[in-house]
This record gives C-alpha cells, sequence and structure tokens, in this order.
C-alpha cells in the first residue's frame, strides 16, 4: 500500500508542531494539492476569532479578501529566489485587495504578494508584503494604532499610501518606491490623523503630504516632504539628497544633496553592487564612513534595516519554513518514505 505526502502537509505539521498555541490552524492550497481550504475566503468565514491560517505557494492568487475576525493569515514571503533559506517551493502567496474591515481588532497579515490594501479595523497589522499597488488606511472611522510595517511598496499609483483618518498609526521599516516619476504624485498623503513614519526608504519623485506626524530615521531619494502642505510635524534624524532638509533645521537631519560622494549615491550608501537580492540591495553599504550608520535616533541605523523592527528580506514571516527538500512525496507502509529536510524559524 502507497501513501502520498503533500509537502506543504510536512510544512504544516512541522509548523504546529514547533509554535504549538492553543489556536486552530487552516491550511489553504489552491494549487491542487489536498488541503482543508482551497479558497482563502472561505477558510476566513469558517475560523474562529484568534485563529491562524496558513496561506501556501502557488501560481494562482487567491483573490480578494476580506477579514472581519480577529486572525493572523500568513503567506510564504516573495523574492524567494533573492535570498536564501526561504522556501524549497519558491512560489508566493498571492492575493489581490486585501481589506481589514472597520470594527475588527488585531489582525495580523503578513507575507504576501498584493496589489492593494484597505486597512480599517484597530490595531491592525499589515507587514512583510510585497505591494504592488496602494495602501489606504481609515475609509470607514478612524481606526487607532494601524501598522504598516517592514513591507516592500513599488507602485505606479498617483497616491501610494493614502491616511484618510486614524489615531496613532505607525508607519516604519517600510521601501517605497515610486515607478511614476511625477513630482505631483504622493508616496504618502495624509489627509487627517496621527502617527510616526519611522526608519523608511523613500524612492521617487513623488513628495509626501505629512500632517500630526513625527517623522525619524528615514532616507529621502529624489523624494521630498511637501513643506507648504504638510504641517505640525517633529523631524529629526533622517537624510535626503533633494535639499528639502534645510526647511527642518534640526542638527541631526543630513541634507546630502551637497556631500563629495553625492553624484554617486545610492551606491555608496546602499549595497546595490553587493548584491542581486531586490530587497537585499537596501542594506547599508558596510563603507566605513556610510553617513547613514548610526545616525538615527538612539544611535539605529537609517533606513528600513535599522531601528526596533528590522526590515526581513524576503517577508518570511514568523513561523518555520522548509527551505531544503529532496526525496519523494510517495512511500510505501513498509519502506516508508526517505526524505531529507532543513527547517528554518524565522522571527
Amino acid at each position: 500500500m502507497t501513501r502520498n505526502l503533500s509537502f506543504f502537509a510536512l510544512l504544516i505539521c512541522l509548523c504546529i508542531g514547533i509554535d504549538a498555541h492553543s489556536q486552530t490552524r487552516h491550511r489553504v492550497n489552491n494549487s491542487g494539492l489536498v488541503a482543508p481550504f482551497t479558497d482563502l475566503a472561505l477558510a476566513i468565514a469558517a475560523a474562529a476569532p484568534g485563529d491562524t491560517i496558513v496561506v501556501e505557494n502557488s501560481d494562482i492568487s487567491y483573490g480578494d479578501v476580506a477579514v472581519n475576525k480577529k486572525l493572523v493569515i500568513y503567506g510564504t514571503g516573495y523574492f524567494l529566489a533573492d535570498n536564501d533559506s526561504t522556501h524549497a517551493d519558491l512560489r508566493k502567496s498571492i492575493i489581490d485587495t486585501l481589506t481589514i474591515e472597520s470594527g475588527t481588532n488585531g489582525v495580523i497579515v503578513s507575507g504576501f504578494t498584493m496589489n492593494a490594501a484597505v486597512l480599517n479595523g484597530d490595531k491592525c497589522t499589515l507587514e512583510r508584503c510585497h505591494i504592488l499597488g496602494d495602501v489606504v488606511i481609515g475609509t470607514v472611522g478612524a481606526p487607532s494604532q494601524v501598522q504598516v510595517k517592514k513591507n516592500f511598496i513599488e507602485s505606479t499609483s498617483p497616491v501610494i499610501m493614502r491616511m484618510i483618518d486614524g489615531i496613532g498609526a505607525n508607519i516604519s521599516n517600510n521601501l517605497f518606491k515610486s515607478t511614476s516619476g511625477l513630482i505631483t504624485d504622493f508616496m504618502i498623503k495624509v489627509v487627517n490623523g496621527t502617527g510616526v513614519v519611522v526608519n523608511n526608504v523613500f524612492f521617487g519623485a513623488p513628495r509626501l503630504e505629512l500632517k500630526n506626524m513625527t517623522v525619524q530615521n528615514n532616507y529621502f531619494h529624489d523624494a521630498a516632504i511637501n513643506t507648504v502642505t504638510s504641517s505640525n510635524l517633529i523631524v529629526d534624524h533622517n537624510a535626503a539628497n533633494t535639499g528639502f532638509m534645510s526647511f527642518y533645521p534640526s542638527p541631526t537631519n543630513q541634507d546630502l544633496s551637497l556631500a563629495p560622494f553625492a553624484a554617486s549615491m545610492p551606491d555608496t550608501l546602499f549595497s546595490f553592487n553587493l548584491t542581486t537580492s531586490r530587497d537585499g540591495r537596501y542594506e547599508l553599504n558596510p563603507w566605513p564612513t556610510n553617513v547613514l550608520k548610526g545616525a538615527g535616533t538612539g544611535g539605529n541605523d537609517i533606513g528600513i534595516f535599522g531601528g526596533v523592527g528590522p526590515y526581513i528580506k524576503s517577508g518570511m514571516p514568523p513561523i518555520p519554513s522548509i527551505f531544503l527538500y529532496s526525496g519523494g512525496t510517495t512511500g510505501t507502509t513498509t519502506s516508508g518514505l526517505q526524505v531529507t529536510v532543513k527547517v528554518k524559524s524565522h522571527k
């Protein structure tokens, strides 16, 4: 008698064994493997508040996703071929538009590639995702303590992140990369609300229009804060190549537009010439006089890999992953199944 072993059934068993909390875990796979769910929306509907949903690698999008209860939803990450020890299966988990609905509290979504996100829940977290469109906070009410952190956001959207309303938002350790090239576009546009913008990297011509924000430990490359339309800001321990830092004369802000190495930026600051990893490129160049090293608050580095919650390459969620697998998928009750598996637990 033979027995078929799903690669990801093995993974989920390992995840449950290593990270054994009381919540139920639901496995979702839409690429033909046997799984409890093939539809993410149905898995969300069946889950109880506090449950965890693990969404597996696939070439197919899981569609639009609306979350209306407290859940933790993990994908597999992105740029999996770019970095070491990610997954043996290098496909990503894809969704179209994520909506965290008003009235929810404590939703966490991590490790996906997505087109867009709408965040209306209190204390919700969107982290470690590759976002290709836009993020909107507060289309319904004024959600409190929304966290958008450790994401790789690259977009042609005229407004990459719009905060319509919100209280105490945390926008930290994200890479914002605009490919529109238009200074009339926005990296971040805050209509109303409060929060922090910390340890981000902004690449591209669009501006930031901020209100009631603390802005620290960020690097701006061709991007700038719109000093006319922004208001009530605390701006310190940042660096920019665009010259707008003269409007924020804190001695901890760095105007690099006239630096001796200005013509060779960003290569002199970031690891562009040291790696082919699409997100690893934004680690600080180790050259001894890198002006971003230790220049942030508390002696932290400026940029996405600095601060109290550094960016995680490939957006790997904080669960174990099988990064090496060799062997078959079919065994017998007499001879078993010989496999070699290497597992890494991510922070």
